[in-house]
């Protein structure tokens, strides 16, 4: 019987090497009892050098990240301390004017009183010009915008006419978010921030107004100033709050500018 030889056979030792490369290598290993070759001198000293390389860099990386931590918080703690020492120095400022606005006022009433000229005393100007304080009975009306990222915003003209029509119900003073507001104050808008008297209103907006409740509510719900009120709800998505105020302190703003005199 004749045994058949595989066509490949001379091909062996490149067969071998090309479908089992590391085959020799085990085989002499597995003669000599070793399991992989022993590490060359300067093998070990790479291996060592990486490990301290690393340890290093780890190190380093934590060391960086602490000291920029540390400069952080010592810049917060900075910031922090001169708010405080910008607001206290804006309350002793704020006092400042209120004292010498009681000075002013002491100085006009003498000055009239020596000319022997009519005393401008009227109740009706100086709450006109919101140089007094007023506390009462009002309402509050709250304008909260959608959260909605492409929702209508209030505009200024929303604002003024709000306040218009308060004043129209028979408001005696008003304010916008803390703003008092006076014959000659400004309502606008400066790219998209509302503005009271070049002070940015952020929302929501807070109005307040001294007055009878009653009447002020029937004045904002009736005519064209409810019609306004109803498009701002409805088709703005502007969310409107009126309620009652028992008690309502309106503070007077700073002495106003002396436009004209002789």
């Amino acid at each position: 019987m004749t045994t058949l030889r595989r066509p490949d056979a001379s091909m062996s030792v490149l067969r071998d090497i090309l479908e089992n490369p590391f085959a020799a290598e085990a085989q002499r290993l597995a003669v000599s009892g070793q399991t992989r070759p022993p590490l060359r001198p300067w093998s070990k000293v790479l291996v060592v050098l990486t490990v301290a390389l690393g340890t290093t860099c780890a190190i380093w990386s934590a060391q960086t990240l602490n000291r920029a931590v540390n400069v952080r918080s010592a810049v917060n703690a900075r910031i922090l301390e001169q708010i405080a020492q910008a607001s206290a120095r804006q309350d002793e400022l704020r006092g400042s004017v209120e004292q010498l606005g009681v000075d002013i006022d002491r100085q006009r009433t003498r000055l009239i009183a020596a000319e022997s000229l009519p005393a401008v005393s009227d109740d009706g100007v100086l709450l006109q010009a919101a140089t007094a304080k007023v506390v009462g009975e009002g309402i509050t009306i709250i304008l909260r915008e959608s959260d909605a990222a492409n929702a209508p915003r209030v505009r200024d003209r929303d604002i003024a006419f709000l306040v218009n029509s308060l004043f129209a119900s028979g408001a005696e003073a008003v304010s916008v978010n803390g703003h008092r507001i006076a014959s000659t104050s400004a309502i606008r808008t400066a790219g998209k921030a509302i503005l009271v008297d070049l002070k940015p209103l952020l929302p929501p907006y807070r109005i307040e107004a001294i007055g009878q409740s009653a009447a002020l509510e029937q004045g904002i719900v009736d005519g064209e100033f409810g019609e306004a009120l109803l498009l701002l709800k409805t088709r703005r998505q502007v969310d409107i709050q009126v309620s009652d105020s028992p008690k309502l302190t309106l503070e007077a703003i700073n002495q106003p500018v002396l436009r004209e005199a002789k």
